[in-house]
């Protein structure tokens, strides 16, 4: 049997939060050469980051390119999307949205010494108030 400074609620959150940092991971979006139909093949559900000559930027779920205007939708809240059409010629820049494995090992190793740390405060002020000699 193993030992564990809290129980409860406090082991179901720390164990939330450990899956919830090696699980969740990272992502960081890569600009991608050029604009043509082969950044859409096969990303039905990838968003797109695309940035506009304006300097504005908007995630097109869902993108399409059909002759020379990008097709997709846009989140507005949660629940709702809107269509959206971009021209080709109105686009500075394309991104992708890709996993970054040198962030989540970074966040993985945090979280996991930051929960050990928090332990071995626990397991410390445990021995202290019982008397030992700290």
């Amino acid at each position: 049997m193993y030992w564990f400074p809290c129980s409860g609620p406090c082991r179901r959150a720390t164990v939330l939060l450990l899956i919830a940092a090696c699980g969740s991971g990272c992502h960081v979006w890569r600009a991608v050469p050029g604009v043509s139909a082969s950044i859409t093949e096969g990303r039905r559900t990838s968003p797109l980051r695309i940035t506009r000559k304006d300097g504005s930027q908007v995630i097109v779920q869902q993108p399409a390119i059909r002759g020379d205007t990008l097709f997709g939708r846009t989140r507005r809240n949660q629940s709702s999307a809107d269509e959206m059409r971009i021209p080709l010629s109105d686009i500075r820049e394309v991104a992708t949205r890709r996993s970054s494995v040198w962030r989540t090992v970074v966040l993985t190793a945090g979280v996991t010494t930051g929960v050990f740390v928090a332990m071995m405060a626990v397991l410390i002020d445990g021995a202290c108030s019982q008397g030992r000699d700290c």
